[in-house]
């Protein structure tokens, strides 16, 4: 299927291009990101600057250049590596991406998210980066077309539910991994699942 062929050289490029990556150059990318994470609790991304950036990675604005070309490029590079990441959970695990299955599918989907939260936290919607959330609703809306099957909607309705159901979950994680809500692996697991089976009809064995 071209969707999968796509997704998968987009996974081994995302992990051919990292392992390629000397140590000194992977621990500099690390201080910038660390850097562009702290700035960000501050400011929206519009408003990162290259000069704050390199102040409090400790590099010179040079060293950042040697690196990037620019502040929207450091960005795409931790979008890229967010999203490989996902796209990774979620060909590991989709076999349990199925009805009967979801509330363990969403228990390791919560594991692997909740290592990369301080990535994660850049990209809250109220930092103005809507960018990364409408790529992951394209690679995730082929898994949930998947999950549902043929359902007989028309293509309209089909579309909508789906759209709403990936606005749903994907607000649902962003804010448990941004500290909205004090819960559990398992609670979050069990309300993504929860979610799942209203939205988009299908229920779990219990």
């Amino acid at each position: 299927e071209p969707g999968c062929v796509i997704k998968l050289k987009f996974m081994k490029n995302f992990i051919n291009e990292w392992e390629k990556i000397d140590h000194r150059t992977k621990k500099t990318k690390a201080a910038l990101v660390g850097a562009l994470s702290s700035i960000i609790k501050e400011n929206r991304l519009a408003e990162v600057t290259v000069s704050e950036l390199a102040r409090r990675a400790s590099v010179t604005r040079r060293t950042f250049y040697n690196h990037y070309p620019s502040v929207e490029a450091l960005v795409e590079d931790v979008e890229e590596r967010v999203i490989g990441t996902v796209l990774a959970m979620l060909e590991f695990n989709k076999e349990l991406f199925s009805p009967g299955h979801t509330y363990e599918f969403f228990l390791k989907l919560a594991a692997g998210l909740k290592r990369q939260k301080e990535l994660w936290k850049l990209f809250s919607s109220t930092k103005g980066n809507y960018r990364i959330l409408e790529r992951l609703k394209g690679y995730l809306e082929k898994y949930v077309r998947g999950f549902l099957g043929e359902s007989g909607e028309d293509k309209e309705t089909f579309s909508f539910r789906v759209r709403i159901y990936l606005d749903s979950l994907i607000r649902l994680f962003l804010e448990w991994m941004e500290g909205s809500m004090k819960i559990s692996n398992e609670k979050i697991a069990e309300m993504a699942s929860r979610m799942t089976e209203a939205l988009l009809g299908t229920k779990d064995k219990k």
